[in-house]
């Protein structure tokens, strides 16, 4: 994904792609905040960077390892992290199953009317599944990095007008299509129902293998959001509102007028 970063996209969108890009800004001591829904061409043209070599030395950033100190370091590697997981789901994962479940390998036997029923519930989980992975994309990880940002930065201004971290993942958790791996253990039980009656079937044995593995590099994956990203992103928003509450000088952030609702916290 990282060839998708090109000049003509926003500042935004490259974010979206790289969190670690904010590592790289803050080697410039440059504050995207300003600027993100501007072109990275015009960004550039305005911070006076070297676009070229920006881009080649956000290229050559690796994707933070596994098994970092991800309770101590800045959350935009660990958002770095998981979004590269979300790639490896979308782009590895789903494609490897869908692959066996292939209508057209299907065979017409017995055994395609039991591949068949399964293909239908993967493509359901599957569509909640590409869900989930965007409105974390798109809301959860932007929000978490701009709220970090907003301890260190009085320039920088929390976007509480677009909702509460703490709504977002009071919904999420509720709603057990994103949250409980049901969906997925059901269809490992039916594959290995099935591998009990036809212990030779190789599309059985394939698919349950590829599902079992898929089923674990998605709990460790949910294990790094609830127990840290979460975590750790909920005690930043809740150290916002303190802040603001308290009247801190911290918190005397440069605000959009939208941000009205932490305003009459920090003037009550």
């Amino acid at each position: 994904m990282k060839n998708l970063i090109v000049p003509t996209v926003t500042l935004r969108t490259a974010l979206k792609i790289r969190p670690m890009l904010l590592e790289s800004l803050n080697r410039y001591e440059i504050s995207p905040w300003n600027y993100l829904d501007q072109r990275l061409e015009f960004f550039f043209q305005y911070t006076g960077l070297d676009g070229g070599l920006f881009l080649r030395q956000l290229e050559d950033t690796e994707i933070p390892a596994a098994g970092s100190d991800w309770e101590h370091l800045p959350l935009h590697f660990l958002c770095d992290f998981l979004t590269e997981i979300h790639r490896n789901f979308l782009l590895q994962d789903i494609p490897d199953i869908s692959h066996i479940l292939d209508i057209h390998s299907i065979p017409s036997s017995s055994e395609g009317g039991w591949l068949l029923e399964i293909q239908s519930d993967f493509k359901n989980f599957v569509q909640q599944f590409i869900l989930l992975l965007g409105s974390e994309e798109d809301f959860l990880f932007p929000k978490i990095l701009r709220n970090e940002a907003c301890l260190t930065d009085a320039k920088v201004h929390p976007e509480f007008h677009r909702g509460s971290l703490h709504i977002y993942l009071a919904t999420k958790n509720s709603n057990q299509e994103f949250t409980n791996p049901a969906p997925l253990r059901s269809l490992l039980e039916k594959t290995q129902e099935h591998l009990a009656h036809d212990s030779q079937s190789f599309y059985a044995q394939n698919l349950f293998d590829s599902l079992l593995g898929f089923q674990v590099r998605l709990g460790e994956y949910r294990r790094l959001e609830q127990e840290i990203l979460h975590v750790r992103a909920l005690k930043t928003e809740r150290e916002l509102y303190n802040r603001s509450i308290r009247g801190d000088s911290r918190a005397n952030f440069e605000r959009d007028p939208r941000d009205s609702g932490i305003l009459r916290l920090s003037l009550s």
